[in-house]
This record gives structure tokens, C-alpha cells and sequence, in this order.
């Protein structure tokens, strides 16, 4: 049973990286969506998300070996689970970073263009 949901998620996280790797490409090599300036977060977050995936199809593989007793090096599982946790505390705090961008810009909307506006979209990308 264990490994049909290893294979969903697999299916799933494949949908996922797909649309994450197609709206960026969409956006910044084909041109065909127009880039907004405001939605440089939302950009870092597609590909969070898509590293996310590309991450959870790795630890995916490695249940999936587990389950089958092929594989039960606990070095291999430590470095395929350890950098997506990583990943996954950095998408985590990104999703706070952007809630409390767009809390502001909604609640105090005056100060947020007269304060926020002024720092670049980078340096709160560089503080995640």
C-alpha cells in the first residue's frame, strides 16, 4: 500500500514540477506571459516549488527502494532527505515573506508604497 501512495505522489509532484518549470519558462525565456515587477516572489516561489518537486521525486525513489529492501544505506537516505527538508523550510518562510508583503500592501497601502517599495524584491528573497 505503501508504495501505490509513493507512486501518486510521484504522478502528482510530476504534474507539479510541470506547470511550476512551464509558467516560469512562459514567462522568462518564450515571453509569452507578461512579467509584473510585483510578482518577483510569487516567480522565486514557482521555483522553490519546482525544486521542491524535483526534490520530492528523489526521496520518492528512495521510499520506494526502501520498501523493497533494496536499498537500506542510511547515508544515501540522509543526503537524498536532508536537502529537501531545506528546500522545504525555504519555501515555508517564503510563503510568510510573501503573506506579510501582501498584508501589508492590502491593510496599509500608502505606507507600504511609500516604505516597502523602496527595498527591492532581491534583498527579501536574500533574507529567506
Amino acid at each position: 500500500m505503501h508504495i501505490l501512495v509513493d507512486i501518486f505522489i510521484f504522478i502528482l509532484g510530476s504534474i507539479n514540477v510541470f506547470i511550476d518549470f512551464e509558467l516560469l519558462y512562459s514567462i522568462f525565456i518564450a515571453r509569452t506571459l507578461t512579467k509584473s515587477e510585483t510578482l518577483t516572489l510569487f516567480y522565486f516561489r514557482l521555483l522553490i516549488d519546482g525544486i521542491a518537486g524535483l526534490g520530492e521525486f528523489s526521496t520518492t525513489t528512495v521510499d520506494v527502494l526502501n520498501e523493497m529492501n533494496l536499498l537500506v544505506d542510511p547515508v544515501v537516505t540522509f543526503s537524498t532527505y536532508h536537502p529537501n527538508v531545506l528546500v522545504t523550510t525555504i519555501r515555508s518562510l517564503l510563503v510568510v515573506v510573501i503573506t506579510l508583503d501582501r498584508m501589508f500592501a492590502v491593510f496599509v497601502p500608502i505606507s507600504y508604497r511609500a516604505q516597502l517599495s523602496s527595498i527591492p524584491n532581491w534583498v527579501l528573497m536574500l533574507f529567506v
